[in-house]
């Protein structure tokens, strides 16, 4: 992979470890095998043992022994998604391809060292009878399983429109803010941690799923409670509105930050992430299966309106009530041309040509013409935001922002 041997060495070197014993350290032994729980370099040593697992699945892919799943009119071909050392592994239902499979990992564990635990592993079967999935599931020492699942933390195949499925985030906010908590802490105690609980607890969920009214506020309730030193079965006099109170400083609030407004400006990043990750899979994906815009400019092109993306797409109605409009926010640097649609892309001004010039726009013999059919002089082309940051959208959420991407 192109490591020097100096750094080769180094890790060679990082195998050698002592025991404490009484304070003293005894005489350095060598690790003979395997990584060390809570060596920081263990899981990155272990993201380049792994990558080797990436490389024989699309070899297995290429010469037709293992074939993964199309997706949408453009067939984008999905095979795995690995993170550390959990894979997700999809195909073609059939038994051929199961036992294929089975027999790569199989190689993979006496190349590598690494062996896959079957016991651990689940087999999940769309559109399939429950006979069928666990024959499969027996035949290569697997567990059946059925969605809805949780996958790194996140609900998989639940309808997250629902409250049901938010509960664990409750129970989570019910963990960290729990009575006790509020009758032991001073008043900066439960300030300082109602702050940290907006910054860590929600963050994964409202980074993917929009959250329902009732859920925002239930949480709400519980840190209004947990604020002024109440619990969920006992309430405290609250003394100034939640409203001023999770104002900004300049506004006469304590800055604590509204869950709804971190929730809606954690999803805007995904527009941001779309806009310019436009080789990324996911981004390939989103266009196969909703079209070239993915369904931001038009969300009547969207199929599923109980999916995630759905209320990604929609979110710039959400934001009109703060006085924002995602399309107003970002503008194509045109570059060559080739991938700016003339008429329905905001390249120059506020709102594409089409708006702007109707009647030119229903003259057009050929409306889906590019920028470079017109303007055939141009090099290269990127998104870049309006003022080159989207400063209005950062201070109205009151959220920081990234650097651009390009």
């Amino acid at each position: 992979m192109g490591f020097s041997n100096k750094w080769r060495l180094w890790i060679r070197v990082s195998a050698y470890t002592s025991v404490l014993i009484n304070g003293s350290p005894t005489r350095e032994f060598k690790l003979e095998k395997g990584f060390r729980q809570g060596d920081l370099l263990s899981p990155l040593l272990f993201i380049l043992a792994v990558e080797a697992l990436n490389v024989a699945l699309l070899e297995a892919r290429n010469n037709h022994s293992f074939r993964g799943i199309e997706v949408g009119k453009d067939k984008v071909c999905v095979l795995h998604l690995q993170f550390a050392d959990d894979a997700l592994i999809m195909g073609e239902w059939s038994k051929i391809n199961v036992l294929n499979l089975s027999r790569l990992l199989t190689c993979f564990h006496l190349a590598s060292g690494l062996k896959l635990n079957f016991n651990k592993s689940k087999l999940f079967g769309i559109g399939v009878c429950e006979v069928e999935r666990n024959f499969l599931a027996s035949l290569i020492g697997c567990q059946p399983s059925n969605f809805p699942c949780n996958y790194l933390g996140l609900p998989i195949g639940a309808n997250m429109s629902r409250c049901d499925n938010w509960l664990p985030l409750l129970e989570r906010f019910h963990k960290r803010l729990s009575s006790w908590k509020a009758k032991t802490l001073s008043f900066g105690g439960r300030l300082t941690l109602s702050k940290s609980v907006l910054g860590s607890l929600g963050v994964y969920y409202f980074s993917i799923f929009k959250a329902p009214k009732m859920v925002i506020k239930n949480l709400e309730s519980i840190r209004r409670k947990f604020f002024w030193g109440g619990g969920h079965d006992s309430n405290k006099i609250a003394w100034i509105a939640w409203d001023k109170v999770i104002s900004p400083l300049k506004d006469g609030g304590l800055d604590i930050g509204s869950l709804r407004v971190s929730n809606l400006s954690l999803l805007a990043k995904w527009w941001w992430r779309f806009l310019c990750e436009t080789s990324s899979i996911w981004a390939s994906i989103i266009k196969s299966i909703h079209g070239q815009h993915g369904g931001l400019q038009d969300i009547s092109t969207i199929r599923n309106k109980s999916g995630a993306w759905y209320q990604i797409a929609k979110l710039n109605q959400d934001l009109t009530s703060y006085g924002i409009d995602l399309h107003t926010l970002f503008r194509l640097k045109i570059g060559n041309g080739e991938s700016t649609s003339f008429w329905k892309d905001v390249w120059v001004g506020n709102s594409p040509l089409c708006n702007a010039f109707p009647r030119l726009f229903r003259l057009e013999l050929h409306p889906l013409c590019r920028v470079c059919d017109r303007v055939p002089t141009l090099t290269s082309s990127t998104f870049v935001p309006v003022n080159h940051q989207p400063t209005h959208l950062v201070s109205t959420l009151g959220v920081s922002a990234a650097p651009p991407r390009t």
